[in-house]
């Protein structure tokens, strides 16, 4: 069930108040329990939109095993049901509760993020120009085996004129002799059009070697990357969890602290009491 805007059912929620991630994740719980919205319908609500949500995420933000990032916390408002010109206290809280490691896993994540896309897009740019040169290579390999045939086809023909004229009795005509001269024209000619497309088609073959070379060392550089930069954020991610358990940790031992001291405070007054001369 997705609420209307005109819903007042989180009219009492106030983000404001949240004093920890803990106490947020607290309140998304209450928005979602509200609204009726299962993972699985938040999940197909979220495919709609430019970032999607798995339910492994939603099941961290909702835990208060991370704060959410703000796209991820308008995606969860709004499928639940949230009016748009509701979200503005629950981004402040939220803003609020962003601490400095968060911040610097998100501007590592985002960095993670535009190396991945540089590196993709030159990856697809040298895989295309793979696949150009190949495409001019067999195109260059077919045009060479044709002019090779017609090479092959005027050595015949010379043949056949030097075997006529060589034989018993024949009569060299000046029609002949010059036939022959432009049959050797033509064939000197075939000659250095051939060597000079083989030339061509080397350097091609060169080119593409080369351009395949850089595949591989962009999918290399690509996957290193991905694994470097994927051990830092499990690393800061770490460092962030343990900063964030030892953080609740403190705020439990201090309000155990307020409590011991309340109530140290009303012994004192009862001893007092006591203490009073009748």
């Amino acid at each position: 069930m997705v609420l209307s805007p005109s819903s007042s059912l989180f009219g009492d929620l106030v983000p404001g108040q949240a004093n920890s991630v803990a106490d947020f994740a607290g309140l998304l719980r209450q928005v979602r329990s509200r609204s009726g919205m299962t993972y699985d319908e938040l999940a197909r609500s979220s495919s709609n939109r430019p970032k999607s949500l798995a339910k492994s995420t939603m099941t961290d933000l909702f835990n208060g095993t991370r704060l959410p990032r703000e796209h991820q916390l308008v995606t969860i408002l709004l499928a639940c049901g949230l009016p748009s010109d509701a979200l503005e206290p629950w981004q402040r809280a939220r803003a609020r509760l962003e601490t400095p490691q968060e911040l610097d896993l998100v501007v590592v994540r985002n960095d993670f993020d535009d190396v991945s896309r540089d590196l993709g897009d030159r990856l697809v740019e040298a895989r295309q120009e793979v696949s150009d040169l190949r495409r001019r290579e067999q195109d260059l390999a077919a045009r060479l085996a044709r002019e090779e045939t017609k090479c092959r086809q005027l050595e015949a023909d010379l043949e056949r004129l030097r075997a006529g004229r060589t034989a018993a009795g024949a009569v060299v005509s000046p029609g002949d002799v010059r036939r022959e001269q432009d049959l050797h024209v033509l064939h000197d000619r075939e000659r250095e059009h051939i060597e000079n497309m083989k030339a061509e088609l080397a350097e091609i073959n060169e080119a593409r070697r080369q351009a395949e070379e850089q595949v591989e060392l962009v999918a290399a550089e690509s996957k290193d990357s991905r694994q470097q930069l994927g051990r830092v954020v499990d690393f800061m991610e770490l460092h962030f969890t343990r900063a964030e358990y030892e953080r609740r940790r403190r705020e439990k031992l201090e309000s155990q602290l307020e409590d011991a001291q309340r109530r140290i405070a009303q012994l004192q007054r009862v001893l007092a009491l006591y203490q009073e001369p009748l």
